[in-house]
């Protein structure tokens, strides 16, 4: 079909959604504004005040990074001058970071399409500085004007020079600067702006808990490590203002209901040239919305002020300000029932219209919006609006890029949250521009705002003074920013700073100092914004004493949530679930079988956990709880837009997406971009007409119940694929090992890696010269036996009725394997980590997803490489086929990529699927399989099990996997042990240096250990260690006894390795519950975690030494146990809290030397 334009201009949103049928190679336009925002200043301040939009098309001079300059190390090198030809030929569009399309992939080709900007050259995305340039001419009518440049957000160390001049600096990202520029402007010609940014990596300092000295934000803005700051350059709008010398600077609107007054701190600042007398007079106006439209109209519709008074101050203030100097002034006014209050069902509001006068004449307006209305505490704790309790639902989302850029986002957004029964947003993780909050007042939704102290990353440099004067300095700009907002009901000071730096130290000297050095911040913002008492810290509750209200992050259930409630403050819940972490099979505890099938069983799946979350765990036990949360809907509860994307069995080129065709406009607010990608959002504000605003999934469904109005509503099944299908929960049904079979012939190297995990299986294998097996398995990857006696046991095999089992076709053994079956196999590639089965019977029924699945397993995860197909294949029944989605798309991958990777992955054409085909043979079958033969591990192991069980063969016991020292209920079964050694006295049995270090760093059997030698012990049946055993001196009262063992780990719980965020649930941590007769030393990896120098009886679980985070690979548990005559023990036992980690894990009394 001929390629064909579909453009969406004009026609309402509903009109065009029955155009989903429309041609698949239709082009997808939008010629509408994409961020139809308003300027800076208000119509009714004119003409005392004016603006000029500086947006639009600028140059670009990358300033290249010196050689050798080092990070961390060296100081942060200088913005050389701009040479006059070194300009780049495509101009940049301000507002834009100039690596937008670098940090809108992620570095990942298989997530969203986030390249936004297609013009811009690729070699601008590794530029570290720059210089960004152009001119303006001062406009007619603005003499007598201060000037004053505004930077909405520079993401950088910034520089603003005009005319050669250096007027100004800015050290942040998100908020706004300004610079008055009055003495440095020609007003009667070309004026030449220059804006140097350095990246805010040159001023990394490593230090003992991070690098960052700056308020580094999440994802796009820049969160990753040190090596990724984040966006760069100008990236939200640039105004130069004309203001009146005398001016209102700013005001502060205090709604104060409660005691019926309305009061205005009013700043008073005098740039003339001699000292003013001011007075102010102030006005309440109403705010009049715009008249209700459809999506694609309402961002473009801006409401307005009204001309009618409703509220007159009755005593206007005064102040002398001197020149250059500022002064506040206080108005105060009784309302009565004048105002209508503001609420999420009624957001009314107003504006405080501000009149300055000088000699009598007005000679500056400035106007406020606001909402009259109160936030509170009622004595139950209880979150109040208007003196009334209300519960908080909260949600929020990680900012990820130009798609937010825009009202049209921040509108569609809004309207699921209100669809979803959730009435308020957290703003996470950074200041977002400020239409969020313009939007939010108008639609009544209440904002937790949030500054960009995003501590999850665990990277911040906690003890240089600089650092801590950017906090200060970004929340109190924060504040100033928002504090009008009628929608803004609280600060959030900080995200996780305590929990991250629990991965740092453990020390609590350490977690207390820095706790002290937010005090004074928090003072601030209580100066700053003496109306809202809710200022909080996102997550943990051990800094309660210091925050007015505690905040809980990702509790495992309502027990922990206690600990928030005994705090006797305001608390909630604003993070919780793992949406965005868990693997199939942790969700399978809901769903079973399911989880693993695709993107949608998983969500299924989560939908409980979510419901459950909220209802079991937030809502019903804890009636006065004023926020609940789960962390989160926008993102992982919604499938994402395939915006522009009409074949989704096609991976996006840039010639896919929506591509904005509306003529570019300088000097207008708001960014322009040339397109927006496939998947790069979970919202479509009208940009393609085949596709809803948004589409909903079972987690969206599950929230919406939970957080209905009067109380949770049932779990609903609506969205699920097969909503009236039985759940069966958990792990499948045992296996029925009752099989016939108990011999199987195995014809390959009994050394090789297939023949060693079926011995771990427990399969029954046979010599290779047994006659009439029942079953034989060829493995074509070790065969060395001639193919014609192979061929010969095989015919043998299927004519007596038996079962042939052919395995490990690949590239290299496909001529050798098509030698010995009755017609050609050929192989296609086609990677995969699990499987799923087709079809029913035995073989079905033995194998159902969840033992067919290697994605987690920490080696041979890939389980398939190619798939089967020709002549043979096509005769037979495919047993197990490679899933569609790849689940390795989704673990561990960087938060704005892995829902559209794992969504793609499940989409996108691929090439034959088969992994395990069944072909009838005579009375026989044959079945042929290209899955990877790999070193046995728990989920290999349980496959092969379950495959022959299927098979109709009885296996055996399975083997250890590892040499494991554990029994079933986890304690520690065998140990090496060093000792005893006799001491003078107790302490010295707990203190004295009996071994060398080296010798306790990695003990072997028979190795020297002082005056000992390391050898294994075992426990009791009850996992007991009996020291007395050991002794030598029966008339020693003091000895002390070492005890070592090893825990291997496949993966770390160190953030800063792969990108873990904090409590994800793939992270490496185990508890280890202990106790001794008498005291003990316990060191995990060489480091103390536990001592106890009393003497005491054996407890069991006295020691609980929970959340130790492992390293990848071998970790080392030593410990010393004391004795003081009597009874000489220990007991100790693993827990492992990830599902997903648990039957990985392996240990060893001594550590392998591979």
């Amino acid at each position: 079909m001929k390629n064909q334009t579909l453009r969406f201009t004009g026609c309402s949103f509903a009109a065009v959604l029955c155009l989903a049928t429309m041609a698949q190679a239709e082009r997808v336009e939008f010629s509408r504004e994409f961020a139809p925002v308003p300027g800076w200043v208000a119509g009714m301040e004119k003409p005392f005040r004016d603006e000029l939009c500086l947006n639009g098309r600028w140059q670009f001079q990358p300033v290249p990074t010196p050689a050798g300059w080092t990070a961390g190390k060296d100081a942060p090198p200088a913005l050389t001058e701009p040479a006059a030809d070194g300009w780049d030929a495509v101009p940049i569009k301000i507002p834009s970071p100039w690596n937008m399309n670098a940090l809108d992939s992620f570095q990942a080709a298989d997530g969203a399409d986030y390249r936004s900007f297609p013009s811009y050259p690729a070699a601008w995305e590794n530029v570290d500085m720059a210089w960004l340039r152009r001119t303006f001419e001062v406009p007619a009518g603005w003499e007598g004007c201060r000037l004053v440049l505004r930077f909405e957000a520079v993401a950088g160390d910034c520089e603003v020079r005009l005319n050669g001049k250096v007027v100004g600096r800015n050290f942040d990202k998100f908020l706004p600067f300004e610079v008055d520029v009055t003495d440095a402007v020609r007003r009667d010609g070309p004026n030449e702006l220059l804006v140097g940014v350095r990246s805010v990596r040159f001023f990394n300092q490593p230090g003992r808990f991070g690098s960052f000295t700056y308020p580094s934000g999440a994802w796009w803005t820049g969160q990753g490590n040190a090596a990724i700051d984040g966006i760069r350059g100008i990236w939200q709008d640039v105004f130069l203002v004309g203001l009146p010398p005398a001016r209102a600077q700013d005001v502060f609107v205090q709604p104060l209901v409660a005691d019926d007054l309305l009061r205005a701190d009013v700043e008073l600042r005098n740039d003339a040239l001699e000292a003013r007398e001011l007075t102010v007079e102030a006005k309440v106006v109403p705010w009049i919305p715009a008249a209700e439209a459809d999506l694609l109209a309402a961002p473009e519709r801006r409401g307005k002020f009204g001309d009618n008074v409703v509220v007159a101050f009755a005593h206007p203030a005064s102040a002398r300000v001197e020149p250059g100097a500022t002064a506040t002034v206080q108005l105060e006014q009784k309302i009565g029932d004048k105002l209508a209050l503001w609420s999420p069902d009624s957001p009314n509001l107003y504006g405080l219209v501000v009149e300055v006068k000088s000699g009598g004449k007005v000679v500056d307006r400035r106007v406020t919006r606001f909402g009259w209305r109160q936030f509170g505490f009622d004595k139950d704790q209880r979150f109040t609006l208007n003196g009334r309790p209300m519960r908080l639902n909260i949600e929020l989302c990680h900012f990820f890029g130009v798609a937010h850029l825009s009202p049209r986002h921040a509108l569609a957004w809004y309207r699921m949250l209100k669809d979803c029964n959730i009435n308020a947003v957290r703003l996470h993780a950074l200041p977002y521009p400020r239409f969020y909050l313009d939007l939010a007042d108008e639609r009544g939704i209440l904002v937790h705002d949030e500054t960009a102290i995003y501590g999850s990353h665990a990277n911040f440099n906690l003890d240089v003074p600089v650092t801590w004067e950017r906090f200060a300095d970004h929340l109190q700009r924060l504040v100033r920013r928002d504090r009008n907002h009628a929608s803004v009901f609280g600060w959030s000071v900080e995200n996780e700073t305590y929990n991250a730096l629990k991965i740092r130290t453990m020390d609590k000297k350490e977690h207390d100092a820095v706790r002290d050095r937010f005090v004074p911040m928090i003072e601030s913002v209580k100066r700053l914004d003496p109306t809202r008492p809710w200022i909080s810290s996102d997550g943990g509750y051990e800094w309660a004493n210091i925050y007015p209200v505690v905040l809980a992050h990702y509790g495992p259930g309502a027990g922990y949530y206690r600990n928030y409630e005994r705090t006797g403050k305001p608390w909630g819940v604003t993070e919780a679930t793992y949406l965005w972490g868990r693997m199939p099979s942790e969700v399978s505890r809901y769903n079973g079988e399911r989880a693993y099938e695709s993107w949608r069983g998983r969500l299924e799946g989560m939908a409980f956990e979510v419901w459950d979350e909220l209802v079991e765990r937030q809502i019903k036990p804890f009636p006065n709880i004023s926020v609940v949360s789960v962390y989160d809907v926008t993102y992982y509860g919604l499938w994402p837009q395939p915006l522009g994307l009409a074949d989704l069995a096609k991976p996006p080129t840039l010639d896919d997406g929506v591509h904005f065709t509306a003529p570019y406009v300088e000097g207008k607010p708001g960014i322009q971009p040339e397109r927006l990608g496939p998947y790069a959002t979970m919202f479509n504000p009208g940009y393609d007409p085949r596709l809803p605003v948004y589409q909903p999934t079972p987690v969206f469904d599950a929230a919406r119940a939970a957080y209905a109005p009067d109380r949770p509503q049932d779990f609903p099944r609506r969205l699920f694929e097969k909503p009236d299908e039985p759940i069966r929960p958990g792990p499948p049904p045992p296996l029925v090992n009752d099989g016939k079979i108990t011999r199987v012939v195995f014809l390959g190297d009994p050394s090789g890696v297939l023949c060693q995990s079926l011995v771990k299986a427990g399969v029954p294998l046979a010599p290779d010269t047994e006659a009439n097996a029942p079953v034989l398995v060829v493995d074509a990857g070790s065969l060395k036996q001639p193919a014609a006696e192979v061929r010969a046991t095989i015919d043998k095999t299927l004519s007596a009725g038996g079962t042939v089992l052919v395995w490990g076709l690949s590239p290299e053994t496909l001529d050798a394997a098509n030698a010995l079956l009755p017609a050609a196999v050929s192989l296609a590639p086609r990677s995969a980590s699990s499987l799923l089965p087709e079809g029913n019977g035995p073989l079905a029924a033995a194998l159902p997803p969840s033992r067919c699945y290697f994605s987690e397993a920490p080696e041979g995860s890939i389980v398939m490489k190619h798939a089967l197909g020709g002549p043979l294949i096509e005769q037979g029944r495919t047993v197990l086929r490679a899933a569609d989605i790849n689940w390795q798309l989704w673990r561990d991958r960087q938060e704005p990529v892995k829902v559209a990777a794992a969504v793609r992955s499940e989409r996108e054409a691929k090439p034959p699927s088969a992994a395990l085909v069944e072909v009838p043979i005579g009375s026989g079958r044959l079945i042929v399989g290209s899955l990877e033969s790999a070193a046995p591990t728990p989920a290999h192991v349980m496959f092969f099990r379950a495959l022959f069980v299927g098979l109709g063969v009885q296996v055996q016991e399975p083997k250890a996997v590892a040499g494991g020292i554990l029994d079933s209920k986890g304690f520690v079964s065998r140990a090496l042990v060093a000792g005893p050694f006799v001491a003078s006295s107790y302490e010295e049995a707990l203190d004295g240096d009996f071994v060398v270090a080296q010798a306790l760093a990695n003990p072997q059997p028979g190795a020297a250990a002082g005056d000992s030698a390391w050898r294994e012990m075992q426990a009791s049946s009850t996992g007991v260690f009996e020291f007395n055993s050991l002794k030598n001196d029966a008339e020693a009262r003091n000895q002390a006894v070492y005890l070592s063992f090893w825990l291997f780990s496949p993966r770390s719980d160190n953030l800063l390795e792969g990108g873990v965020l904090l409590d994800h649930s793939q992270g490496a941590k185990v508890d280890f519950l202990a106790g001794s007769d008498d005291g003990a030393k316990i060191w995990l990896n060489g480091k103390l975690i536990l001592e106890n120098r009393g003497k005491n009886p054996l407890q069991a679980d006295h020691y609980k030494l929970t959340g130790l985070s492992l390293n990848k690979g071998w970790n080392h548990f030593l410990v010393r146990v004391a004795n003081d005559r009597g009874d000489w023990k220990f007991q100790g036992r693993i827990e492992c809290r990830y599902p997903t980690l648990a039957p990985l894990l392996r240990t060893d009394v001594a550590r392998p030397e591979s």
